[in-house]
């Protein structure tokens, strides 16, 4: 469907071809997840597909149908491996074509080798502009990413099937270990899966805050190596990646016995994701969602404490571009698309922050979860 979608974007625009190289968009058009981070897919607008990998992508390598896999020599070229892709590009699609890419060079996902980082250089990315007729298809690519296929559901749904005993293990916090410790634990949880139900690759960014320094949610998520008291507020934030597909959710709980304003607060931000949950079907702007949550916390007085968007997409990578859920963006939701929602309070009056992350994918007549929905302050 996507690599259908992306030839018919082509056409439409007379372009020659198009280069995709970013992990996300790898899984989108050829279902292959890359574990150095050097694989490029050329596209021309006749429907000839060629993935470029190099010469140590660990195999087998499957991609989707249609799609030929050509090795290139990268750790044993001789000379500059760079220019030896380069030429076999410009044979495909010859020299001076139009050339679709996404210039930005924004966001790119990891790839299962996610210390390496990627291993192109930007000089490479630099000589097309002295090759080829540049245009950028960055808007095109970025609505192709925020809708996905029955398929990559179910893969979606497999990370979260994964992503459960590490959900699981944060809720069985106690006061005496520290941020670190737990943190470490989750992510293990999610390791240990690799190799059931399917899993090639199974991996976990777990980030864990505890009593005030919960209030820092709302800027940035990083783990500490504070000492979890009783009665603290514990945030975990925490992405997965199975398979080159990704969730990203948030769960806060108290470590020993809440307090009554401890669940007055909680249930206010579950209150405000059930608002927005109501408005979600086909139709309805996301910014019709945003304004839902922020009403709960207007008529509570408290809505200076919710500082950031309601949510985002994701699937793809841990946050896919163009659905940002705000107070400005007028979007329409479609089927297809998985996104989070997200309301949050933080500050002196929460005496730290709470935040509920819930993944969703929009159905044809409304929503369905694809994250265990957290309903109480403490789940077992």
């Amino acid at each position: 469907m996507h690599l259908d979608s992306a030839i018919e974007i082509l056409n439409e625009n007379s372009i020659d071809g198009a280069i995709f190289f970013r992990p996300q968009e790898l899984v989108m058009l050829a279902n292959h997840y890359p574990h150095w981070n050097g694989s490029v897919l050329v596209s021309t607008r006749h429907g000839q597909h060629i993935l470029f990998t190099p010469d140590l992508e660990p195999a087998p390598i499957e991609v989707a149908s249609g799609i030929e896999v050509v090795s290139y020599p990268w750790a044993t070229a001789a000379n500059d491996p760079w220019l030896g892709l380069l030429s076999r590009i410009k044979n495909m699609l010859g020299e001076g074509a139009s050339v679709a890419i996404n210039t930005s060079l924004s966001q790119p996902a990891p790839s299962s080798n996610a210390g390496e980082g990627s291993i192109i250089p930007i000089s490479f990315f630099l000589a097309f502009k002295d090759n080829f007729k540049l245009i950028d298809i960055n808007v095109s690519l970025n609505e192709l990413l925020s809708v996905k296929t029955p398929k990559q559901i179910e893969q979606i749904k497999l990370t979260h099937t994964i992503a459960l005993p590490a959900i699981s293990e944060f809720f069985k916090v106690k006061a005496g270990c520290t941020d670190a410790e737990l943190a470490a634990r989750i992510e293990a949880e999610v390791a240990k899966q690799s190799g059931k139900s399917g899993t090639s690759y199974s991996r976990a960014w777990a980030t864990i805050q505890s009593g005030p320094d919960t209030k820092n949610a709302c800027r940035y998520n990083k783990t500490g190596s504070r000492i979890i008291q009783n009665d603290d507020w514990v945030f975990l934030e925490m992405s997965v990646c199975v398979n080159g597909y990704w969730l990203d959710l948030t769960r806060t709980t108290i470590a020993g016995s809440p307090t009554q304003q401890q669940t007055i607060h909680f249930d206010l931000v579950y209150g405000a994701i059930q608002a927005a949950l109501e408005l979600a079907k086909p139709g309805v702007s996301l910014k019709s969602l945003y304004q839902a949550s922020m009403q709960i916390f207007k008529d509570a007085g408290l809505s200076h404490c919710f500082p950031h968007g309601l949510g985002h997409g994701t699937g793809f990578s841990y946050h896919d571009p163009s659905l940002a859920i705000n107070d400005s963006n007028n979007t329409l939701l479609r089927p297809g698309h998985v996104i989070t929602i997200e309301p949050a309070l933080y500050g002196d009056e929460i005496n730290g922050g709470v935040r509920i992350e819930e993944n969703i994918v929009i159905t044809d007549d409304g929503f369905e979860y694809l994250s265990k929905p957290q309903t109480k302050i403490q789940e077992s």
